[in-house]
């Protein structure tokens, strides 16, 4: 039933998108659907898989991350627990979604359901991360696309106040100021220098460095994994990325004039950086959850942003393409994985979704 459920909200969520874009200019109907949607699917729920551990980090004063503590310590009520925490993580974070998307697409809620969809376990669970993430990404947005320095060291310093791994991104400030073709042809160097580093800090990992949080993810074995797992994880990504960079590189040929275009570069170049992490990740699933699995959000823009400079038969063939592999995935990741793997993604998205208040109400009035 849940999954007849994510079915239904899913041609739902598409069916609304394209009216709201077609009967609204401004498309503000669009920003109200997909902030309700992304709200009550993930804001609305009275489980996750981390839902106790929170409830034990507010108990016991154990948050680690500088904005979760002072939002506990200062602003959650004392009669309050986990659950309006993870309501106002949520619900903030999916406005700095929404703000993103809105600088690059009017297809709003398209990019939110087939995103959440991809996603959903991850953002209904990660809050510090996600919070982090949106933030991060806008502030490499305001940047690079559109020079507003003083707004993205805010968004900068509120991403790491969020959750420290996302130090991490900032050596990738890099990847913005080199030629396209030229980052291309360094991405295979780059990600050796990541795999070196990540046996590097497996072997010299002390006691005293254990206190450094985002190394954790690095070189702890409560994050180790099998290769295999990771290339079952991952694979899928990799193929999207490959796909999409060769799409990509055609309308460049096509079209010189994307290599001046800062927002086509801005997700192109993102798009990149999250691939960067797949060699760790085969090892350390937990690296890429965190920074390969939320990146979805700029295949699925950049390949809108490319649509524009299709004609209308050749979107038909990048929708049909499009639908067919996301599909594939849904599939693969939901259903596929359980016999493969034995993995327990579709039991805990199912109990999530049973948790879900509104969901319960429409399967038991």
């Amino acid at each position: 039933m849940e999954t007849l459920l994510i079915i239904l909200l899913i041609i739902a969520g598409l069916f609304f998108s394209n009216l709201a874009r077609v009967a609204f200019k401004h498309n503000w109907i669009g920003y109200v659907l997909s902030f309700s949607l992304v709200f009550i699917a993930s804001g609305l729920l009275t489980y996750t898989p981390d839902w106790v551990g929170y409830e034990a980090w507010i108990e016991k004063d154990i948050g680690r991350d500088v904005f979760f503590n002072f939002f506990v310590h200062n602003v959650l009520p004392a009669d309050r627990g986990y659950q309006f925490v993870h309501i106002f993580f949520v619900a903030t974070y999916t406005v700095l979604m929404i703000m993103l998307i809105s600088k690059f697409t009017d297809q709003i809620l398209l990019v939110v359901v087939l995103y959440l969809a991809v996603v959903y376990l991850f953002y209904s669970t990660q809050i510090r991360f996600f919070m982090g993430y949106y933030a991060m990404s806008l502030a490499f947005y305001y940047w690079f696309v559109e020079n507003k320095r003083r707004m993205a060291l805010f968004f900068m310093v509120f991403a790491v106040l969020n959750h420290a791994s996302l130090l991490f991104l900032l050596p990738f400030i890099y990847f913005f100021t080199v030629d396209v073709e030229v980052l291309i042809r360094r991405v295979a160097l780059f990600l050796s220098l990541i795999v070196i580093i990540y046996f590097i800090s497996s072997f010299f990992l002390t006691d005293e460095t254990q206190d450094i949080v985002f190394l954790t993810y690095l070189a702890s074995a409560e994050h180790e994994s099998s290769l295999l797992g990771g290339l079952f994880s991952f694979l899928p990504w990799f193929i999207s990325f490959f796909l999409i960079h060769l799409y990509a590189k055609r309308k460049i040929s096509e079209y010189p004039s994307l290599l001046q275009d800062k927002k086509f570069q801005y997700l192109y170049r993102f798009m990149i950086i999250s691939i960067t992490f797949i060699g760790i990740s085969l090892e350390r699933q937990v690296v890429g959850q965190r920074f390969i699995i939320p990146s979805a959000i700029f295949q699925i823009m950049l390949l809108l942003y490319i649509a524009r400079y299709n004609e209308r038969r050749q979107n038909f063939t990048l929708a049909g393409i499009g639908t067919a592999y996301f599909l594939a995935y849904m599939f693969y990741y939901y259903i596929l994985s359980m016999e493969i793997t034995s993995s327990n993604v579709t039991e805990m998205v199912s109990e999530m979704l049973q948790s879900n208040i509104v969901i319960r109400l429409l399967l038991n009035p």
